[in-house]
């Protein structure tokens, strides 16, 4: 699926990946849209469980600039599977901001299907199970391309 080359990652995956791949920024832009939504708890975890003063500063300093970085890999994301062709090549920057949103999108599925913990990975009857399962194997594929890079 993922190859280092000299100039980044190549990507070779399937149309339809690509194409159910795109949807992954609109599916994280409506997190929080609805109230309760399970989804925005789990990707924006409270930092201070037993310090509120601190947890309103966290928010009020930390809280837009990861919103900014998210939005960023969200857009870098988008931008790079919008006119999508088997073998094209990615940026290692590129690659990290794929890695970001396939996760976030992993974690966002999982709390809107009710699923705290790892057990989802023995009980796959769940609608949701494969598409996690095929969000982790991408996300993992990538990350073992993206290893090359450091050595």
């Amino acid at each position: 699926m993922f190859k280092l080359v000299s100039s980044g990652i190549q990507v070779k995956i399937p149309r339809p990946l690509a194409t159910f791949l795109q949807g992954l920024p609109e599916l994280l832009e409506s997190v929080g849209e609805q109230p309760g939504d399970p989804a925005e708890s789990r990707l924006q975890p409270v930092a201070y469980v037993d310090d509120a003063d601190a947890q309103s500063d966290y928010e009020e300093f930390a809280g837009p600039q990861l919103a900014s970085m998210r939005e960023l890999d969200r857009l870098t994301f988008r931008e790079t599977l919008a006119e999508y062709r088997k073998g094209q090549i990615i940026t290692i920057q590129e690659a990290e901001a794929w890695v970001k949103v396939i996760g976030d999108a992993r974690l966002a599925i999982a709390a809107r299907a009710g699923i705290n913990d790892s057990s989802w990975e023995t009980d796959t009857s769940g609608p949701t199970a494969p598409i996690i399962a095929t969000l982790g194997y991408v996300q993992g594929s990538l990350v073992q391309a993206l290893s090359g890079a450091l050595r």
